[in-house]
């Protein structure tokens, strides 16, 4: 009995513990900003034209944007695994009607 108590307990264990809870956004923006070689944003002044990382959150997960106000540029939302949207799918065009801005996290230095 105690054998198949713990087994149990072992199966569940695993079983949560492989679970994803929540995107750790520390991490996760540190990535980013290498990724993009940026530096953290710190509330500085933008000017038009400077590229910046924004993060938006949209069907509770995280994506990030490169913007920069002064140029055409498309949006290439990316999730924390580099997993891109793409233009041609709905998602797409529900993310942009959808995701909800969350802050600027870096900026090109």
């Amino acid at each position: 009995m105690k054998k198949g108590i713990a087994g149990l307990l072992l199966l569940s264990m695993t079983l949560f513990s492989c679970q994803k809870e929540s995107v750790d956004l520390k991490n996760c923006d540190a990535g980013k900003l290498r990724k993009f070689d940026m530096q953290i944003y710190q509330g500085e002044d933008l000017s038009e034209c400077d590229f910046f990382l924004a993060r938006y959150e949209w069907n509770a997960q995280v994506y990030y944007i490169i913007d920069n106000y002064c140029a055409d540029i498309a949006w290439e939302p990316e999730d924390c695994d580099c997993v891109l949207l793409s233009e041609e799918s709905d998602t797409y065009d529900r993310f942009i009607l959808e995701a909800e801005f969350k802050e600027i996290v870096g900026i090109k230095g």
